[in-house]
């Protein structure tokens, strides 16, 4: 089988493998030279971005503080949504660690799944940014959290949870 990410780049280090290799070829000795910044993005209210974006069907997502997730257009960088799982709102006990990081999101089919620092698995619409179901992995009152990035298995979208500094 081929090793690494062809056109689309679906998870945190490329592929369910991990690989961090693209098989994209069009950058080589020849042609580093030109390359340059394509566009920036500005996000004034942003305070950790710790997440590698992923990028597929012509769009990059990524995910902020909080897993915050961003969508952008991967040719003009135009910012198309936002979304914010309301960890603040949803269970704010869980913004007593501060700790905001989110260290990304997985793409499949369609869809983004992110996971929410407060333990939800988020499955987004991966065009519109629409929730398309959320499921509780943690009690409420866990004293663990996620902020790692979930992966898509097969059929199976994978996370896993951690208490950090809570024991």
């Amino acid at each position: 089988p081929d090793i690494g990410s062809a056109a689309s780049w679906t998870s945190t280090m490329g592929d369910a493998a991990e690989t961090g290799f693209s098989r994209l070829d069009e950058i080589d000795t020849g042609s580093i030279g030109r390359l340059g910044l394509a566009f920036a993005v500005d996000l004034p209210d942003e305070v950790t971005l710790e997440a590698t974006p992923v990028a597929a069907d012509g769009m990059i997502w990524f995910t902020g503080a909080h897993a915050r997730t961003y969508a952008l257009d991967g040719t003009t960088g135009k910012l198309l949504w936002t979304h914010d799982p309301e960890t603040w709102k949803f269970n704010p006990s869980k913004l007593t660690l501060n700790f905001a990081a989110s260290r990304g999101l997985a793409w499949h089919d369609g869809k983004v799944f992110i996971a929410a620092f407060d333990g939800r698995l988020i499955a987004l619409d991966a065009k519109t940014g629409k929730r398309l179901w959320a499921t509780e992995t943690l009690a409420r009152d866990s004293l663990q959290f996620v902020t790692g990035a979930p992966y898509v298995v097969k059929d199976m979208v994978v996370l896993g949870q951690s208490g950090v500094d809570m024991g």
